[in-house]
């Protein structure tokens, strides 16, 4: 696995490669016949991450905009731990 990684890592942004290796083993599954295998295949792409920026959502006025929209006459509201507590309208 190893060897795929540096290889992964020779590779521009996002291309596909595959690369198969010889390897002798067997799974061993519980009740039933193992399964015998004789090479082991990778697919991989690399990508960057860049997780130096502060992301955020403000789902208030969002959640407000799309409960308004589909339940017309219906009142719902957030608790502060993400539960939405919905109020059907009088008759």
């Amino acid at each position: 696995m190893s060897d795929f990684q540096n290889k992964l890592h020779q590779q521009p942004l996002l291309k596909t490669i595959t690369r198969t290796y010889p390897v002798q083993g067997k799974i061993t599954r519980t009740h039933r016949e193992d399964i015998q295998f004789e090479q082991i295949t990778f697919t991989g792409f690399l990508v960057e991450r860049d997780a130096s920026s502060t992301k955020s959502v403000d789902f208030i006025d969002q959640v407000w905009m799309i409960m308004k929209n589909i339940f017309e006459n219906t009142t719902f509201s957030m608790t502060k731990g993400g539960i939405i507590i919905g109020e059907l309208p009088k008759r």
